[in-house]
């Protein structure tokens, strides 16, 4: 055999060697570090191994036992059983848990041969997830199975779903064309869902209720449920709204009725302009101030815009409600800026400095009305988010 035979192959087999310890390291990055005189380096409280000749063998029919699915806020439980299958008595104690455990009918921790031992493990998930798992492990005496790692596995969920679970947004109408957006109900716990009710008592929102096509099941890993379309009709109000209805379905056995907000934008003729060093957002109509240092103070200003009216009078526009009262807020006419066929005000929210600091989320962001003398446009509202330290 030639020189370059021989390094062929020892190269060959140092590499078989390499990836064998490779693999080996990769199962044992896995596992908990050993200490060769202790055990398991988590080991603490754990039974002294046997290592006698008649030793205990610790089995267990199931470490797995995948449970299903389960509604949110329900309490779960599963039987695990440990049987000492060897010729000396077997110990456990108990180790690392993420539930409840428990080991019946165990008062010393001591399983005799040819007996079992009930392992009991108790959860209540706190929130939903499609791969909810809990463990728990037990630590024996037994030289080859030091420890048993009992899990539980399975979907925790509501029994009602909704797609999104906030508000609707249709966004914002343009003049004289409608807005639609759409609800999508469903359940992964139960088969039988009943086409839902709508309830609304208003003038704005009409509805159609379809189910859910198979690309929607799809999507949402679901076999049941329905799609709500809600339409909102071009005269709606001018300005932000938010309107309500409800909807009553029956999943399963039980009757459920929930609350929906459809929130939209009709500009209408009017129309916000934020300053350059201005947060706004229109379609929410908010004034976000961001964050700032309240000894400093902060202001915020914007131009209203409005269509002159059909008879071209002049408009008015005046402060009707302020909810946040450390806020000044002034509105007057921009008589600098001149557009055709539109009327301009200045409008200036101020916090002023030295004012204590304050936290208004958008989710409860102050209402500041304003009153006009437009015949379409009587009311604007605007809302202020604020935070300062």
């Amino acid at each position: 055999m030639d020189g370059k035979a021989v390094i062929t192959i020892l190269l060959i087999v140092l590499a078989s060697l390499g990836l064998t310890a490779w693999l080996d390291y990769s199962n044992l990055a896995e596992t908990p570090k050993v200490d060769p005189s202790k055990g398991y380096a988590d080991d603490t409280g754990a039974p002294e191994l046997d290592e006698d000749e008649k030793r205990p063998k610790a089995v267990a029919d199931e470490l797995l036992h995948e449970f299903g699915s389960m509604e949110l806020g329900d309490k779960g439980s599963y039987t695990f059983q440990i049987k000492n299958e060897g010729e000396d008595v077997l110990k456990i104690s108990k180790g690392a848990s993420t539930c409840k455990c428990t080991v019946s009918d165990l008062p010393s921790n001591e399983i005799a041969p040819g007996e079992t031992a009930e392992v009991v493990l108790e959860w209540t998930p706190k929130s939903k997830s499609r791969n909810f798992s809990q463990q728990a492990k037990i630590w024996t005496n037994d030289p080859e199975n030091r420890s048993l790692d009992f899990r539980v596995q399975g979907l925790v969920d509501d029994k009602l779903n909704r797609a999104p679970e906030g508000d609707l947004a249709a966004g914002s109408l343009q003049e004289g064309v409608e807005a639609s957006t759409r609800l999508r109900i469903f359940s992964r716990l139960v088969d039988e869902i009943l086409e839902p009710e709508i309830i609304y008592d208003g003038e704005t929102l009409t509805f159609e209720v379809k189910p859910l096509e198979e690309v929607d099941q799809k999507e949402l890993e679901t076999k049941n449920g329905y799609a709500i379309f809600v339409t909102v009709a071009s005269a709606a109000p001018v300005g932000n709204n938010r309107e309500l209805f409800s909807f009553k379905t029956k999943v399963g056995d039980e009757v459920i009725e929930e609350q929906v907000a459809v929130t939209y934008t009709r500009l209408g003729p009017i129309r916000i302009m934020p300053l350059p060093n201005t947060v706004f957002f229109e379609q929410a109509g908010l004034v976000d101030f961001r964050r700032f240092d309240a000894k400093e103070g902060k202001v915020q200003e914007v131009t209203l815009l409005i269509d002159n009216p059909p008879d071209d009078a002049e408009i008015k526009v005046s402060l009707s409600e302020n909810e946040l009262e450390e806020m000044k807020v002034t509105v007057e006419p921009k008589t600098e800026l001149k557009l055709k066929g539109k009327q301009a005000f200045r409008i200036v929210f101020e916090i002023p400095p030295g004012t204590p600091p304050m936290n208004h989320a958008r989710s409860t962001a102050p209402k500041i009305v304003f009153k006009t003398t437009h015949p379409e446009v009587t009311e604007v509202v605007l809302h202020a988010e604020v935070h300062s330290r």
